[in-house]
């Protein structure tokens, strides 16, 4: 009986989900780690066991900071909490881009789920990698063409 037609340095990935995490949620994860080469955009779904494993520390370590600032145990962040969570995970964002945040990802009384909590991270992640590519001097400029910028942000 022969293999999976699979490519031999890839594998399937199930969806181990984090409590409280959507399929969906998963999924909006696995972007920032899954590689971008023509090979890798035909088949998704599988992605290298390290980028797999990456994805899931990242999705552990986001948990750990969700469950470190939901002090009243409610599965809700307020805006000072998700300040606090974002900084935390390493995110230090001015006033006006958390009120945007706070804004999309948060419900009508202001507070933000777990999923919504992560979708957010995953943005911002995301965002800031792209930029960080193109910042290779380290000098916070980077230069983007309007169809460059939203190809590389559209899943983000």
């Amino acid at each position: 009986m022969g293999l999976p037609n699979w490519e031999p340095h890839r594998v399937a990935v199930a969806p181990v989900r984090q409590e409280g995490m959507t399929v969906d949620c998963w999924r909006f994860c696995v972007v920032p780690f899954a590689r971008t080469t023509p090979s890798a955009r035909h088949s998704w779904g599988t992605m290298i066991q390290a980028e797999a494993r990456a994805s899931s520390r990242w999705r552990q370590a986001q948990a750990a900071v969700f469950k470190l600032y939901d002090r009243d145990g409610s599965g809700r962040l307020g805006a000072f909490e998700l300040r606090q969570a974002l900084n935390s995970a390493g995110y230090h964002l001015n006033n006006r881009v958390l009120n945007a945040l706070a804004h999309r990802y948060g419900s009508r009384d202001g507070k933000i789920a777990f999923d919504d909590f992560i979708m957010c991270a995953v943005k911002i992640k995301t965002m800031i990698d792209i930029f960080r590519e193109r910042d290779v001097d380290g000098t916070n400029m980077a230069t983007f063409s309007m169809e460059e910028w939203v190809e590389k942000t559209v899943y983000s």
